[in-house]
C-alpha cells in the first residue's frame, strides 16, 4: 500500500554505452544513456561512475558487475504502487536483456517519497548470465533503438494474451544466443523460436495464413515463409560460403530446409539424419548459428513494428556499422 514519488535502481550487465544521447534536463546529474518513456512511465538509466574501466574489466574477466542506474518516475507526477513500480521495472529489464543478448538483471530497487525520504526497498534479481561481449542487433553507438522499442515492446509484455508467447520467444533467442547444449543445442532452440515467431508474425500479426494451415507446413517452409516477409530473399547469401556449399551438396534449396534439416538431424535418431549433420563441419554450424539468430532478431524487431536502424550480425564488421530493416525498403 505504500506510494511512491520515483524508484531508484540499479541494473547488472548491460552494454556499454559508446554514444549516449543528450538528455538535458535530467534527473540523475550524470552522462545519460538513455531515456525510455511509454505510457506514464519514464526511465532514465546511466552507467557507473566508474564507466570505460569497468567494462574493460567485464571484457578481460567475464562475471558481473552493477553497471548501470537509473530512476524510474510517472510523467504526469501522480503517486504510484510498489507494485506498479515493479512491473514497470521488470519490462524494462526484459528490454535492456534483449538487447544485450543475455540475461540483466535489476537487483536493488528502492522507492521514494515526495520529500525524498527512502519508504520501500526491494532486493532480489531473476537469473542474471555473465558478462560476455554479445555482436547482436542492438549497436553501442545506436541506443536510441531502445528508445523506439519501449513503447510496442512494453504492448506486448504486459499484455495478458500474448506476454507469454512472447516471452518463451526471447527466453529462446537468449539460449540460442548463448549457445545453450553447445553449436547444436542452440539451433535447435532457434528453431523453436523461429516457429513460434513465425506463428506470431504470419498468422496472428499479419493474418497471411491460418492457425491451422500454418501448422501443417513443413519445418523448412514455416521458416521460409517468415524470411520472405521478412527479407524477401529465401536463398543462402554467397557470403556464407560453408553453409550454402553444404546445402547444395545436399540439395537443399532455401535457407529454410537447410536449418531445418540441420536441426532435424540434431534432433532425431535414424541413421540417414544423423549421417547429414556429422558430414557439418564447424564453419556450417557456426553459419547455420548466426543464420538462425540473425533471423530471430529480425523476427522480433518486426513483431514490434520497428521501422530503424539496426545491426546486421551477418554483415556488420565494426561496432556501429547499422543499416535500416530490410522491410523498410520494402514498403
Amino acid at each position: 500500500n505504500v506510494l511512491l514519488h520515483k524508484v531508484g535502481f540499479q541494473v547488472d550487465n548491460f552494454a556499454h554505452i559508446l554514444t549516449p544521447p543528450a538528455l538535458p534536463g535530467s534527473q540523475l546529474g550524470a552522462v545519460h544513456s538513455l531515456s525510455l518513456s511509454w505510457k506514464n512511465w519514464t526511465v532514465e538509466i546511466a552507467e557507473s561512475p566508474i564507466g570505460s574501466p569497468l567494462f574493460k574489466s567485464l571484457d578481460e574477466q567475464g562475471g558481473y558487475a552493477l553497471t548501470h542506474f537509473g530512476v524510474l518516475t510517472r510523467t504526469d507526477g501522480v503517486l504510484f504502487g510498489a507494485q506498479d513500480a515493479h512491473r514497470a521495472l521488470r519490462t524494462i529489464v526484459a528490454l535492456l536483456s534483449f538487447a544485450q543478448g543475455g540475461a540483466c538483471g535489476m537487483p536493488i530497487e528502492w522507492g521514494l517519497n515526495r520529500e525524498g525520504a527512502v519508504i520501500w526497498k526491494h532486493f532480489g534479481s531473476a537469473v542474471v548470465d555473465p558478462w560476455k561481449f554479445r555482436a547482436g542487433w542492438f549497436d553501442q553507438h545506436h541506443p536510441r533503438a531502445l528508445c523506439d522499442l519501449i513503447a510496442p515492446f512494453a504492448a506486448l509484455y504486459e499484455d495478458d494474451s500474448q506476454r507469454e508467447a512472447f516471452e518463451l520467444a526471447l527466453f529462446w533467442y537468449r539460449q540460442c544466443n548463448l549457445r545453450a547444449g553447445g553449436m547444436e543445442g542452440a539451433i535447435i532452440l532457434g528453431h523453436a523460436a523461429l516457429e513460434l515467431l513465425g506463428a506470431l508474425i504470419l498468422v496472428n500479426q499479419h493474418a497471411v495464413i491460418s492457425a491451422k494451415q500454418y501448422d501443417g507446413l513443413p519445418a523448412g517452409l514455416k521458416i521460409d515463409r517468415l524470411l520472405n516477409t521478412l527479407t524477401g530473399q529465401i536463398l543462402i547469401p554467397d557470403h556464407l560460403a560453408a553453409l550454402k556449399t553444404f546445402a547444395m551438396n545436399n540439395h537443399w534449396q532455401s535457407i529454410g530446409t537447410a536449418l531445418a534439416e540441420l536441426r532435424h538431424g540434431f534432433v532425431h535418431a535414424n541413421k540417414k539424419r544423423r549421417s547429414v549433420v556429422l558430414l557439418s563441419d564447424r564453419f556450417v554450424r557456426f553459419q547455420a548459428w548466426q543464420m538462425t539468430l540473425w533471423l530471430i532478431e529480425l523476427a522480433l524487431l518486426r513483431l514490434l513494428a520497428y521501422n530503424g536502424e539496426y545491426r546486421n550480425r551477418l554483415t556488420a564488421k565494426n561496432v556501429g556499422d547499422v543499416g535500416p530493416v530490410p522491410w523498410r525498403s520494402r514498403t
